[in-house]
């Protein structure tokens, strides 16, 4: 090892060690998943050049349609708030998804019996805890115990009729590549005369995750795998894209 993958590998180590060794292990332990996901942003051209370089093939391709709401200025999007609409060939699902940068100041008995999902999203560029809300539709319909929640962790107020307000952008075709003999997966999301936004990711437990980042992305980088620039949630820079060129309805 080199003395610049010492230097990486002690920045990371430590990068690891203050996000999730030094986290609160109160009571807001018990609503997070225990596995972290790394996440990559790739920019290849085609998601064939991903397999061809990385020398792996993948079990199968699901096919599904993605759009997403938010204000015409994208005001939810800044407050890391995403409402996310996800259809499959007889089914819809809708999500709002909240980041939650600074997770030790949340009050997590807000969600107590709500459904929810919380986990830690870990890419080159930041590190956070999300809280996904989900329900069953392609409508924003949640129910009062979840807007509630959402509130709470955003920080702010919420009610059906702000929410039927929203602008719809989308839809976008995603498909989500299984690698065969293992869990990873590759997402990628076709934007219109642009590149398509990609990005590899797998789950590991937390102990693990800063030795399997720095590995993965060693990976990459030695098949020569184009790694975006911009390195931060896929959302952001799908709905940046498309309000640079006012193309909030996609036919």
């Amino acid at each position: 090892m080199n003395n610049l993958d010492k230097i990486c590998k002690l920045i990371l180590a430590t990068v690891f060690f203050l996000t999730f060794e030094m986290r609160p292990l109160m009571a807001n332990e018990s609503y997070i998943n225990s596995d972290v996901e790394l996440q990559w942003a790739i920019c290849e051209e085609k998601p064939e050049n991903f397999f061809s370089k990385m020398n792996v093939t993948y079990e199968n391709a699901k096919l599904r349609s993605i759009s997403f709401f938010d204000t015409p200025e994208l005001d939810y999007l800044h407050r890391g708030i995403i409402f996310r609409v996800i259809g499959k060939t007889d089914s819809f699902k809708t999500t709002v998804k909240v980041e939650i940068p600074n997770h030790s100041s949340v009050r997590w008995d807000w969600l107590k019996n709500v459904d929810h999902s919380c986990e830690w999203n870990y890419y080159l560029a930041k590190q956070q805890v999300s809280c996904s809300f989900d329900s069953n539709g392609s409508d924003i319909e949640f129910t009062d115990d979840q807007l509630n929640a959402i509130s709470g962790f955003a920080n702010v107020p919420f009610s059906r009729k702000q929410m039927s307000q929203l602008i719809f952008w989308g839809p976008l075709q995603l498909t989500k590549y299984i690698l065969e003999k293992s869990e990873n997966s590759l997402e990628v999301i076709n934007i219109p005369n642009s590149l398509p936004v990609a990005e590899y990711s797998m789950r590991v437990p937390i102990g693990e995750a800063t030795d399997k980042f720095i590995k993965v992305t060693k990976i990459l980088k030695s098949n020569n795998i184009k790694l975006c620039t911009d390195q931060s949630g896929r959302t952001s820079r799908i709905l940046n894209y498309l309000k640079s060129r006012n193309l909030n309805k996609i036919h």
